[in-house]
């Protein structure tokens, strides 16, 4: 992967960096298969053709990445332009180890950097520690869908 270090502090032993644009759809799809979830090759598409969009990841001494933060622009809860988290991911291997925290500081950053006045995300309802994650961070809930599934079709 070819990444570009920012200059900015190592934390907890870790460096911060922008992945080239060349090799961000094979990191996102890389990203998607660790956490166990799936986003289409498409859709990682029309995000990335959003404004502002930027992948950062956070780098261990080898230069492997062990986390990532993807955003963009999005609409906001009120219908108006917001930064906008599409992922955090962080390798299990690594987790509890405060990345995840890190990586949301770098979304506040990047969003402050973009003139947005808000950032948002989406949060499977089942997801207790990406939840509380999200919370320690001053995010609270703006709207709530709930499902159903129907059986004997």
């Amino acid at each position: 992967m070819t990444y570009r270090l920012l200059d900015l502090p190592e934390r907890m032993g870790y460096r911060l960096a922008e992945v080239e644009p060349a090799h961000q759809e094979d990191l996102l799809l890389e990203a998607y298969r660790h956490i166990e979830r799936k986003l289409g090759l498409e859709r990682i598409r029309e995000i990335m053709g959003r404004p502002h969009h930027q992948l950062y990841a956070a780098l261990d001494a080898q230069g492997d990445w062990v986390g990532m933060v993807w955003l963009a622009e999005g609409e906001g809860s009120y219908g108006l332009p917001a930064g906008f988290i599409y992922l955090v991911a962080v390798k299990k291997q690594y987790r509890g180890r405060g990345l995840g925290h890190w990586l949301m500081e770098v979304a506040d950053w990047w969003a402050r950097q973009q003139g947005y006045r808000s950032l948002e995300l989406n949060v499977d309802g089942a997801n207790l520690p990406a939840r509380r994650l999200y919370a320690s961070h001053g995010y609270t809930e703006v709207r709530v869908r709930m499902r159903k599934v129907l059986t004997g079709w």
